[in-house]
């Protein structure tokens, strides 16, 4: 019956979308940041609020490593913001952070807030297994990115 047909072919593709999804991303080993693009996953040990308004998601927090090695850029909830980074061995700066000022949820504002200003502060970073990067302040307030490029 048609009933079965359709009940085998969305098992099917259920069963290839799993496999599909199963297998871990292979990244290139990383010798630098450059031309790296992560999200973050992790503020301060906060769950990380998002939501969708329309077709927008909000709350999705990124950081783009340009390829040049100097400058930083990525959405940072509802705003985007850019800016410039340096590295010294194990050592990170970030510097001259601007963002465009829309408005948005206030909980999605506060956590925007708080990764927009805690970011200048950072002084070093961890990169774990080419897919994990950690940034850290001399205090010890830790970020944690997963990679996506």
């Amino acid at each position: 019956t048609m009933k079965k047909v359709l009940l085998v072919v969305m098992s099917m593709l259920l069963f290839t979308a799993y496999s599909a999804s199963a297998k871990p991303t292979k990244f290139k080993n990383i010798k630098n940041l450059n031309s790296t693009s992560w999200k973050l996953v992790d503020l301060q040990n906060e769950e990380l609020v998002s939501q969708y308004i329309g077709a927008k998601s909000l709350g999705i927090i990124t950081l783009d490593f340009s390829k040049k090695g100097s400058t930083v850029s990525g959405n940072s909830g509802i705003n985007t913001y850019n800016g410039a980074y340096e590295v010294n061995g194990e050592n990170i700066t970030f510097s001259g952070l601007t963002s465009t000022q829309l408005y948005g949820p206030r909980n999605i504002m506060e956590q925007e807030y708080k990764y927009l200003n805690i970011l200048p502060n950072m002084s070093s970073f961890k990169i774990i297994d080419n897919k994990t990067l950690k940034l850290i302040t001399s205090d010890g307030i830790e970020l944690t990115f997963t990679r996506i490029k």
